[in-house]
């Protein structure tokens, strides 16, 4: 529920409508838990921010080489 609860105010907080993505090694454990309905609910539920959240998506990113990824196209971008 921390995590619905976080990614929510965060997507409020940098007016990320396009979406949330919850990456890493824990979250593929957590994956039963972030697909389920409660997940969602708790996520798009902000008061009267709600509607502003409504179609806003929540993702989850299965590569765990993602960050070795990102990392080095960081790396050889300021090279």
């Amino acid at each position: 529920r921390s995590m619905a609860t976080f990614a929510g105010n965060a997507c409020l907080a940098f007016g990320a409508r396009g979406g949330a993505v919850i990456a890493g090694r824990v979250a593929v454990q957590l994956e039963p838990y972030l697909l389920h309905p409660s997940f969602q609910q708790r996520f798009h539920r902000r008061g009267l921010m709600t509607l502003y959240l409504a179609d806003t998506p929540v993702r989850l990113l299965k590569d765990e080489q993602a960050s070795l990824r990102g990392a080095a196209a960081h790396f050889f971008a300021t090279v």
